[in-house]
């Protein structure tokens, strides 16, 4: 099997896991099965959300034929199948970095932030240690 074929059955799986997430969304959100998508900006911002999904099962595919790992329709498909659910599941479990770049270069260098004196109170450690 070729790289070609691999992405393209595996543009077909993302195409299958697409198809049953928007399902899911259209059932969960609405009662009166209406799409999610409330403006032309949200249909555009999931249409290109979905082609990054989908390009990412045809790498995980190409790889896995250029690697010798595929070599056949069914692994190819699956890797499709499974690439578009394993980067929604990691944009659910990974928080948005919302503060500035000095925000984060004022924390302090402890690893919790907070550190315990003598006494037992709590003071923001500081860098020079």
């Amino acid at each position: 099997m070729n790289v070609a074929t691999a992405a393209g059955w595996a543009l077909v799986g993302a195409v299958v896991a697409e198809a049953f997430l928007h399902l899911g969304r259209i059932r969960a959100g609405n009662a009166g099965a209406r799409l999610p998508w409330r403006t032309g900006a949200d249909l555009a911002a999931d249409g290109l959300a979905f082609l990054l999904r989908a390009l990412a099962g045809c790498g995980l595919a190409a790889a896995g034929v250029a690697a010798g790992q595929i070599c056949d329709v069914g692994p190819a498909f699956v890797a499709g199948l499974a690439a578009p659910l394993l980067v929604a599941k990691i944009f659910q479990v990974v928080e948005p970095m919302t503060r500035s770049t000095e925000e984060l270069k004022a924390e302090p260098a402890s690893p919790f932030g907070v550190q315990r004196t003598r006494s037992g109170s709590e003071k923001a450690s500081d860098a020079s240690h």
